[in-house]
């Protein structure tokens, strides 16, 4: 392409302010234009003088009324043709880097339009989305579940806990679960061994789940981390990601692809 057949343009958008090229028209008159930066669309008059030679050759005799209408279009088209407010609705979503836990409040600025602050409460774990209320822009960010230790009061409990694995015509299995140690539980696969291996559910991840537990002054601990969720973990029916950390308390229910698990207390 000639570089006399290519205008170079300047975005009207004043966040974004960039210029880039586009194929001179063959036609004098009005054209919508979209910014390939910020995608922002605005109307751009384009006289003869800028027009083709296609053009041109047309019109050799009114030279002078499109300098009048450019001169009138300098004056009044960017206050007509620039929106309000960006459109970014279309844009692809952009994720925001961060730790964002459930139930807190969070204010960020915008990724997209880079003008307001968006507040935002996290209402579950896991990758949630939202628009930004000025340019619509859909941010992303990576919400947890907040870590809560066991509030014993003024009691102490140092009684040691096990995992109970329920099986459906039988007591199940029981696992121990060792003091000042950490448990992993996941698939029975030798290649890639856990302390504790579910047989039989090709839906367990085959290292899901660890338990670590602890001593503290007023008794054990009992710390369950998310290792891996190909296939959902649940708490209580509540679903857990991976990297997620809770506390168990006994009687806590655990479900691991389809196999359900009992935190109980080991007497």
């Amino acid at each position: 392409m000639n570089t006399t057949d290519i205008l170079l343009i300047r975005c009207p958008n004043k966040a974004c302010q960039k210029q880039f090229k586009m194929r001179r028209p063959a036609k004098a008159g009005i054209y919508n234009i979209t910014c390939p930066y910020d995608k922002h669309t605005f109307r751009l008059n384009i006289p003869a003088s800028m027009a083709g030679q296609e053009d041109q050759t047309q019109q050799p005799s009114s030279q002078q009324q499109p300098s009048q209408q450019q001169s009138a279009q300098q004056q009044s088209g960017p206050q007509q043709a620039q929106p309000q407010q960006p459109d970014n609705s279309a844009a692809q979503p952009i994720k925001v880097e961060g730790t964002y836990f459930v139930g807190d409040k969070y204010a960020i600025v915008c990724p997209h339009c880079q003008k307001v602050k968006v507040r935002f409460t996290p209402q579950g774990a896991g990758l949630k989305g939202f628009p930004c209320p000025v340019c619509k822009g859909t941010i992303h960010v990576e919400a947890k579940m907040k870590t809560a230790p066991i509030d014993l009061g003024g009691k102490t409990n140092f009684v040691k806990g096990r995992i109970h694995q329920m099986k459906r015509f039988s007591r199940g299995v029981l696992y121990p679960l060792p003091v000042d140690g950490k448990t992993v539980i996941g698939r029975d696969d030798p290649d890639c061994p856990s302390d504790i291996g579910i047989r039989g559910d090709s839906h367990v991840s085959r290292r899901s789940v660890a338990i670590d537990v602890g001593r503290g002054d007023k008794g054990y601990t009992f710390k369950l981390t998310v290792l891996k969720a190909t296939n959902p973990v649940l708490h209580n029916g509540r679903q857990l990601f991976a990297g997620d950390s809770i506390y168990l308390n006994f009687g806590d229910s655990l479900t691991l692809g389809k196999t359900k698990l009992i935190f109980e207390k080991d007497v």
